[in-house]
């Protein structure tokens, strides 16, 4: 809410601030930075604790934005070795030339009753003198301010890497920069961290009486916020920990306000719309598709298409979320509502967010509906020019009845005339744009999203507030768990050729596609060709990724579903959609680098046929805290919901409330581990809303200016103005 800062001084260009200009602004604006206010929300991502050790309550700590309990554990990319402030005498300096025309200057300092030597290092210039301005700061007597990373040489002497140093006597590095808890914030080439500290604390300073309260009086007597001002300068420049925390969780409440209001507000909308399209349940083409499913239905499936059928009854459009573990049997549910909709003479589609899981659903579907009389076709940008044209013309002249693709479906030129129901799979990787863009494919078709990342039915509805639930909480009948071990490749690979001699298949997987070595790590291509050479020369190998063309993947995903290959090799993206019910082993390497969901999602791909599975996961050295938490979770836990809240706390900020959710606004702070306030936030948005459905009081005037800025031409459909 706070995006709506609209007093002139917050529009101000930031390029009038001082020490920015026009330079340094254009690397600003690489950060969505281009006002005093954008500056102020240029929030940081985490922070240091530079206080002396001794004015410290205990070791020093750096802090995660988005976890306020510390005890959880932060993003991996915010892991650093802990970093040492202190205050110190300079007893003397030299200069000493390194290799590789480096230079390092050494000081002597003294720190209490101790001797500390600090180094610098720069690259030598044949123009000027590099340590020209350093030296000036260190003469003899100087007492100075350092930041840098303690190291334990010979003689017990310890040696100080310094990163950054002030002057003692200026105000402005004890005031921003030492001495207390500093803000670290995201940067672009250009910008230092030194600099936008002082920029943002000079944006705070020149806006502190002009920054207008987002929040209605109601909700900050309710929860006891302070004002708004003293939150954004304790999350930027907190005086402890607590005030820290205590500024983000308003911070972090305000975002999910908005959210949730945008989202009640859209809920509303659609469901005061008329669809045109009506459904009767006529069991022609149901009934012959139940008898030939060669099953039965879960009971949660039942329930599942039951609350479907009946929303599809209803004279609104349907927005419901099918979600449910890795194998529970989503896509029979939705093919079950495909077909009354087909049964009642209209077309159907069928949204994916990669080719291969489109392609995989759409030989899924010809397979199920192989004895009925519905056609279907392929949209993806990778089917060649002619096929693409004839299935576009099939759809358009109605002589086809089902749509499977990607985001090609979305393009102007693909006509679905009788388009009333649509599906989108893997709901995370697309969002509430995508879902408006599908309902002005036909007039307001219904629409069911699915995922298989499972998460608890209360958050659920808090997150994907325009949408009911439907949740799918069995397995069908004769799955086995799937053994997880975290192990070695020998050991991994034997067990591999032991499944394959017995007639089984297997998976590999590598998170890249080409080798890196900025990453350090093994990549699919240059490993698929070591693995057929040197390990598995005996056997049929097969080699997937993202980069290949829709002929070449279908192609090989042939012959793996065909038994032709014993092996294939692959990139996360066979995370989803792939049903190979022979294959009985998966082997990740590199697990830690993959999130806890996806690696559920790998593990998915095999224990679907009669035989016992077993994934194993494989690092190499050490395991950062959270990629430990991942894979001990990983292991020891096969219930997808588990799963789910194990990850719900393992989330770094926003990554599925933010960028993923394509067509969702960006949340800076708030993540999956704010459950507590997404829920408080939904039951405020709702007797807000409640008490002002149209959000006219004054004091409300912020959250509706805000909603109509940021969802207006977001989401296409929604009105608030």
């Amino acid at each position: 809410m706070a995006a709506t800062i609209e007093e002139s001084l917050l529009k101000k260009p930031v390029q009038y601030l001082a020490g920015v200009g026009p330079k340094r602004a254009a690397a600003l604006r690489r950060l969505e930075i281009r006002t005093l206010g954008d500056l102020l929300l240029h929030f940081p991502r985490t922070w240091e604790d530079r206080r002396p050790p001794q004015a410290q309550a205990g070791p020093q700590r750096r802090v995660e934005p988005a976890l306020p309990d510390r005890s959880r554990v932060p993003q991996e990319n915010l892991f650093t070795f802990p970093k040492t402030t202190l205050c110190a005498k300079v007893l003397q300096t030299r200069i000493l030339p390194l290799k590789n025309r480096l230079q390092i200057l050494r000081a002597l300092l003294e720190y209490g009753e101790t001797e500390i030597e600090s180094v610098w290092f720069k690259r030598l210039s044949p123009r000027y003198d590099v340590f020209r301005s350093l030296r000036r700061q260190l003469q003899p007597g100087k007492l100075l301010w350092l930041v840098g990373r303690m190291e334990r040489a010979s003689r017990n002497r310890s040696i100080l890497q310094v990163e950054e140093q002030y002057p003692a006597e200026d105000p402005e590095a004890v005031r921003i920069h030492v001495n207390r808890i500093v803000p670290i914030h995201p940067l672009s080439q250009g910008i230092s961290a030194v600099r936008m500290r002082r920029w943002i604390r000079t944006a705070l300073d020149a806006a502190k009486n002009d920054l207008p309260e987002p929040l209605p009086r109601s909700l900050i007597q309710k929860h006891r916020w302070l004002p708004y001002a003293e939150v954004l300068e304790q999350f930027h420049f907190p005086d402890s920990f607590a005030d820290l925390e205590n500024a983000r969780n308003r911070l972090v409440y305000e975002e999910l306000l908005l959210l949730e209001i945008a989202l009640a507000k859209k809920r509303e909308q659609i469901k005061e719309k008329q669809k045109q399209h009506r459904y009767e349940i006529r069991k022609h083409l149901l009934t012959p598709f139940k008898e030939g499913l060669g099953f039965e239905f879960t009971h949660s499936q039942k329930r599942a298409i039951r609350e479907i059928f009946e929303d599809l009854r209803r004279p609104t459009p349907m927005g419901r979320l099918l979600q449910g573990d890795v194998g529970s049997g989503k896509t029979a549910v939705a093919a079950a509502a495909i077909l009354l909709a087909v049964e009642n003479g209209y077309q159907a589609a069928l949204m994916a967010p990669t080719e291969i899981l489109a392609e995989q659903h759409a030989a899924t579907l010809k397979q199920i509906f192989r004895n009925l009389p519905v056609r279907t076709v392929l949209l993806t940008s990778g089917i060649p020019g002619a096929e693409k044209q004839k299935n576009l013309e099939l759809l358009k002249s109605e002589l086809a009845q089902v749509a499977v693709g990607t985001h090609a479906i979305l393009e102007s030129g693909v006509e679905i005339p009788k388009l009333a129901f649509a599906v989108i799979d893997e709901q995370h990787r697309f969002g509430v744009r995508q879902r408006a863009l599908l309902r002005h494919k036909g007039h307001l078709p219904d629409i069911l999203v699915m995922t298989a990342t499972p998460i608890p039915r209360t958050l659920a509805l808090a997150l994907y507030g325009d949408l009911e639930v439907s949740t799918l909480t069995e397995l069908p009948p004769g799955r086995l768990p799937i053994q997880t071990q975290h192990t070695g490749a020998q050991k991994a690979y034997q067990f591999l050729r032991a499944q394959v001699k017995r007639g089984r298949q297997g998976f590999i997987v590598y998170p890249l596609v080409e080798e890196s070595d900025r990453l350090e790590l093994k990549a699919a291509v240059e490993e698929a060709k070591k693995l057929q050479r040197d390990v598995f020369p005996d056997l049929k190998v097969e080699l997937i990724h993202g980069q290949m063309p829709a002929q070449k993947k279908e192609a090989i995903m042939r012959k793996v579903t065909s038994g032709a290959a014993d092996l294939l090799i692959a990139t996360s993206i066979i995370e989803v959609g792939i049903d190979i019910p022979n294959a009985t082993v998966m082997i990740i390497h590199h697990a830690d680098r993959f999130g806890l969901a996806t690696l559920h999602q790998l593990r998915g791909r095999i224990g679907r046929g009669p035989h016992p599975s077993t994934c194993f996961l494989i690092t190499e050295g050490s395991l950062t805290e959270s990629a430990q938490k991942r894979i001990e979770a990983l292991c020891a836990n096969h219930d997808g919901f588990k799963i789910g809240e194990l990850d719900l706390n393992l989330r770094g900020p926003g990554e599925i409330l933010g960028t993923a959710q394509h067509g969702m606004p960006e949340l800076k702070l708030a993540g999956f581990q704010d459950a507590p306030w997404i829920l408080k936030a939904r039951e405020d948005a709702h007797q807000l809303l409640q008490r002002d459905p149209a959000l006219a009081a004054p004091e409300h005037n912020t959250i509706r200016k805000t909603l109509a800025q940021r969802y207006r031409h977001t989401w296409s459909a929604i009105d608030l103005s």
